[in-house]
């Protein structure tokens, strides 16, 4: 009975082992987790980390570039600058797979450069993910995104939901604001 309980112990641990080997994902020479994917690489921004690490929002190298073809920035972590907005994706970093593009932009490693700040605000179970980007004066983008086994849902943008509530609050309270002038 004790061997074969050790056995399927054993039988277990090399499972895991070789589920983590299979990802293609790993840190690179200043710690940001990378993807490779073709031809780019998926470079992961730092905190978009869903809860029990399955998932990030990453951004993409230019074709035939790595990591170390842009501007290193040094600080309390090192991170690297794309120079210019790049798109982002979701990955499921188990296995490296780009799940879909995201609507956002960002422009590195770094959750925040200066006015543009990529959010990821994910649910405990890491079933829903909420990506925010904001930029200096304004919330570009707002969306909400449903995470299954194999596949995601279509975004659910929700600004205009936002705009509404925003609108419904102001009348209730009697104030009048110019929405269209200072809406976020």
């Amino acid at each position: 009975m004790i061997a074969i309980l050790a056995a399927m112990i054993s039988l277990l641990m090399i499972q895991a082992a070789l589920a983590q080997q299979a990802s293609p994902c790993h840190p690179d020479d200043i710690g940001i987790t990378v993807c490779p994917s073709g031809k780019v690489d998926l470079r992961v921004i730092r905190g978009t980390l869903s809860p029990k690490q399955r998932y990030g929002i990453a951004w993409n190298t230019k074709e035939g570039r790595s990591g170390r073809d842009y501007e290193l920035f040094s600080g309390e972590a090192k991170t690297r600058y794309a120079g210019g907005d790049a798109d982002t994706f979701l990955v499921r970093l188990t296995d490296g797979k780009s799940l879909v593009k995201l609507k956002g932009v960002h422009p590195g490693d770094k959750a925040r450069y200066n006015h543009q700040t990529q959010r990821a605000i994910w649910s405990p179970d890491e079933a829903w993910l909420i990506a925010v980007n904001d930029s200096k004066w304004a919330t570009d983008n707002a969306d909400v995104y449903r995470i299954g086994r194999d596949s995601v849902s279509d975004p659910l943008d929700l600004l205009p939901l936002c705009e509404v509530a925003e609108r419904r609050s102001f009348k209730s309270a009697g104030r009048k604001v110019q929405i269209d002038k200072f809406q976020q």
